[in-house]
């Protein structure tokens, strides 16, 4: 019983044992198929599930593995295999393009301008490309692509060579422009160049440096250029350079005249240590203004004096207009000298010559005395038969002539004879009458202004209706309408003659007023020609 009992128990532990080992077996076989097919030359990821069943029906691990997991196994395999030909794949493009980019870059006749076709033409001659099998074997557009880059990589040489021989040349322009610059400034510490200074007179110096030489030609500022701006820089220290000359003259009480030198002034300035940063031109353009200055100063001062002198002529000839007994026509200067001696506008004028001269021009002045005229019987009675006949036009002509006379004396007047007071009364009357003048057309025009507003005004009332007119009845309406349209056609018509009338009034009064406006001037005129001294004077000889 005991025998049995163990043998039964033996065999039910071999079949859990068999049954436990079962998948570990049946997952060790897929493996091993798995592996098998992956490393058999013939499979790939391409093949199909009929092939690889011929293919392994007889092999031992084939039998192994379960039916229904052989699809599943073939189907892991296929998707490695192809997982692994496309990095193969890649890898031998990758190496491909590395060698393709390679070859490359040893052929010199290689540029940035080279094209495709010509590019392929130099590869066919090449021997490197000729010996690898892969190489030739490999895709034209990946061909293409690492030209492409090649091409790219030798553009970007190119654009970064052309950046650095700009920069070159710009450094050797700057260079070039600086050492003209120091050119300048030795030219300007020696004195040959100032403010003042012309490129014409220069070029002579400047051509003969090498450094002038290196700077034509190039882009940018030329030298003309540079040495503009230069002479603009002294220029504008003029300002601040002016206030240190003028400084320096201060201190040292120098005056600045019209016969000043500028050699004097020039080292007068340069002893001054504060004249080392002063402009040679600038020096000089301060000294041509202090001269226009004192020349300045110098014709007011003679305007002055001449001014003075006027003021002593007039006073001496109304000294010799109101002198008594009065000065004639024909009296001689020795004659008459002693009676003005002590006469203050006699000391006044120092020259005798000049007191010759005003002597004579205000002799010109006088007029001869009138001659005595002999009158024959027969002039007499024709005058008298005359008389009878023309008096009563002769009262209205004396006004007339009375004027003429007035304008003949004034215009035998000499504006030297007349003093400076008389001239000045003058003046005023005349400014006066002017002011009423212009007060005259102010209020003119402010009664055409009021006549203008009444006119609108009476207008505006004409056409605006009252309230009242809004209760009258149609019929009254009607009739008003109708005797305004007959007004407007007696109005229209030439026949009326109201606004030619009102025209004639209007300019009627306007000639009635300048008529009167002439009258009231002119005997201005009379009462200041007659109030005036000097037309009694004048009429005296």
């Amino acid at each position: 019983m005991r025998r049995n009992k163990f043998s039964i128990c033996t065999r039910l532990r071999g079949k859990k044992e068999e049954k436990e080992e079962e998948p570990i077996k049946a997952k060790k076989n897929r493996e091993a198929l798995q592996k098998l097919m992956e490393e058999h030359e013939e499979v790939h990821s391409e093949m199909r599930w009929r092939r690889v069943c011929d293919l392994f029906e007889d092999h031992p691990l084939w039998k192994s593995v379960h039916p229904s997991e052989r699809r599943d196994v073939f189907e892991d395999v296929t998707f490695t295999l192809a997982k692994r030909e496309r990095e193969q794949e890649r890898q031998q493009r990758e190496r491909n393009c590395h060698a393709l980019a390679k070859i490359f870059r040893k052929m010199s006749s290689i540029t940035y301008r080279t094209t495709w076709a010509e590019a392929l033409k130099l590869l066919q001659d090449n021997r490197k490309y000729q010996d690898d099998d892969e190489l030739q074997a490999m895709d034209k557009e990946d061909m293409l692509i690492t030209f492409e880059e090649h091409i790219r990589g030798l553009e970007k040489k190119e654009e970064d060579e052309k950046l650095k021989d700009k920069d070159r040349e710009r450094r050797v322009h700057r260079k070039n422009r600086d050492a003209f610059q120091i050119f300048l400034d030795e030219l300007h510490t020696s004195g040959k160049l100032n403010s003042t200074s012309l490129w014409k007179d220069l070029y002579p110096v400047i051509s003969v440096e090498e450094r002038y030489r290196d700077l034509l030609g190039q882009p940018g500022s030329t030298p003309l250029d540079l040495f503009k701006f230069y002479v603009e820089d002294l220029k504008n220290r003029l300002h601040e350079e002016k206030k240190i000359i003028k400084e320096i003259l201060k201190e040292t009480n120098f005056e600045v005249e019209i016969e000043t030198p500028y050699k004097d002034f020039e080292e007068h300035i340069l002893e001054d240590t504060r004249s080392c940063s002063l402009d040679k031109g600038n020096i000089k353009l301060t000294f041509q203004s202090l001269i226009e200055k004192a020349e300045a100063r110098e014709k007011e001062r003679l305007k002055a004096e001449e001014r003075k002198m006027r003021r002593r002529e007039s006073n001496f000839k109304h000294m010799l207009k109101t002198a008594v007994p009065p000065v004639e026509y024909d009296a001689a200067w020795e004659e008459i000298r002693e009676q003005f001696e002590n006469d203050p506008a006699f000391d006044s004028i120092t020259e005798e010559q000049e007191r010759v001269r005003i002597f004579k021009e205000f002799r010109k002045t006088i007029k001869p005395p009138p001659e005595p005229v002999e009158v024959k019987e027969e002039e007499v009675k024709k005058v008298s038969s005359s008389s009878d006949k023309h008096r009563s036009s002769s009262s209205q002509a004396v006004h007339h002539k009375s004027h003429k006379r007035s304008k003949k004396h004034k215009r035998s007047r000499s504006p030297s004879s007349e003093s400076e007071g008389e001239v000045k009364e003058k003046d005023r009357d005349r400014e006066r009458e002017r002011e009423k003048e212009k007060e005259r057309e102010k209020e003119k025009e402010r009664e055409k202004e009021k006549l203008e507003r009444s006119h609108k005004k009476k207008r505006r009332r004409s056409r605006s209706r009252s309230p009242s007119h809004s209760d009258e009845s149609d019929h009254e309406i009607k009739k008003k309408k109708h005797k305004k349209k007959s007004k407007k056609r007696h109005h229209h018509s030439p026949s009326s003659g109201s606004e030619s009338d009102h025209r004639k009034s209007s300019s009627k009064r306007k000639q009635t007023e300048d008529h009167y406006q002439q009258a009231v001037t002119e005997a201005k005129k009379r009462k200041v020609e007659e109030s005036s001294p000097e037309s009694g004077e004048a009429r005296s000889p």
